[in-house]
């Protein structure tokens, strides 16, 4: 802090401007320290991860919790290294061989249009007429890799589409509904591409940056009714997974654009805690309530047709049980996916950082 006090211009003087100079140093604490100072990117990486294994604890106590708990006499036994395998290891080889492609197209135009510019004695305005500086050299430079990267985007939803629906249509006919299943997954790849892009640049704004947290919980509904949205319009689940599972890695990587590493923790905490509530506690129980609704439904149904009234029999709640497991293991896939893939778009913003400006 400094001082400037009794700071006067005497009339005739010698010594020039007189003032006195007193600073003070007031020692601030570690979060302190992080968020205001530009500590190097290991030391944010070192937290970030302890955070991250503090959240697998807190999980793990949760689902103890829960565990001990439990109604039944005989609960299930925990499988852990068959689920360690299954749902853990596969992602991870999955993330690989999807990572390995795209980083490497992405790093190919990061060298070649990035830092050799093999195009750099063409104007990208083909009409200006003048000198050309350094910085429209820049701006045309970042248009191109703009450019490559939106083909490389279009070149992998096309094949996409083609993985997902890989029916073979019949040689020469009218009919090609493996043709036009592809064409519709292209659309709405595309469709969604806009809304997720336009999110993505809403999050770098400053209004984002003031308002972080309330804005995610906002996103958090828009997204709840855009997965209603691609169920309805996709029909398969199958289908609609790696739409989802977009809208999840999107979600994830707006926290970036919180002001500073404190804000930017504590939208990844409050993302975290609302999924583990959701997950462990909200929807088992909308799921049975539902379940019993449609019941309900059915009985009232069957009464007014003067139909046999439908009973509640063991094998049938056994049914349901298993039903609300299965949709609850689709949206753990869906959120597992979405946490995998996210490093893959973290590492592509940082790759085209300057471009992108963030």
């Amino acid at each position: 802090m400094l001082l400037f006090r009794e700071y006067h211009r005497p009339d005739v003087t010698l010594r020039g401007h007189e003032y006195d100079l007193r600073i003070t140093f007031t020692p601030c604490n570690w979060l302190r320290v992080l968020n205001a100072f530009g500590l190097s990117d290991l030391t944010y990486l070192i937290v970030y991860l302890g955070l991250d294994v503090l959240l697998i604890f807190i999980t793990i106590i949760l689902w103890g919790f829960f565990r001990v708990s439990a109604r039944q006499a005989s609960p299930p036994r925990l499988h852990f290294w068959e689920w360690l395998r299954t749902f853990e290891l596969n992602p991870l080889r999955g993330f690989a061989i999807v990572a390995a492609p795209v980083l490497l197209g992405c790093t190919f135009i990061r060298l070649v249009m990035g830092d050799m510019n093999p195009f750099s004695g063409i104007n990208g305005d083909m009409r200006y007429v003048g000198l050309v500086t350094e910085e429209m050299l820049s701006v045309w430079r970042d248009g191109r890799i703009g450019i490559c990267i939106l083909a490389l985007g279009f070149c992998l939803m096309k094949d996409g589409s083609a993985l997902l629906c890989p029916r073979k249509d019949m040689p020469g006919s009218i009919w090609k509904p493996g043709y036009w299943q592809r064409r519709h997954v292209m659309y709405t790849s595309i469709y969604l591409f806009v809304i997720l892009l336009l999110a993505l640049e809403f999050s770098f704004s400053t209004l984002f940056k003031l308002y972080p947290l309330a804005f995610m919980l906002a996103f958090k509904v828009v997204w709840m009714q855009m997965e209603t949205w691609l169920l309805q319009t996709l029909t398969e689940k199958l289908v609609a997974l790696p739409f989802e599972c977009a809208l999840q890695t999107v979600q994830y990587v707006m926290t970036l654009g919180a002001d500073g590493f404190l804000v930017f923790i504590q939208a990844n905490l409050v993302e975290a805690g609302i999924t583990i509530i959701k997950r462990v506690t909200l929807d088992p129980i909308r799921l049975r309530l539902l379940r019993l609704l449609r019941f309900r439904i059915s009985v009232q149904l069957a009464q007014r047709a003067g139909q046999p009234v439908p009973v509640m029999t063991p094998e049938l709640e056994a049914i349901g049980v298993m039903t609300d497991m299965l949709s609850l293991m689709y949206r753990y896939s869906v959120d597992t996916l979405g946490s995998v893939i996210s490093p893959i778009t973290i590492a592509i913003l940082y790759l085209f950082r300057e471009e992108f400006e963030v």
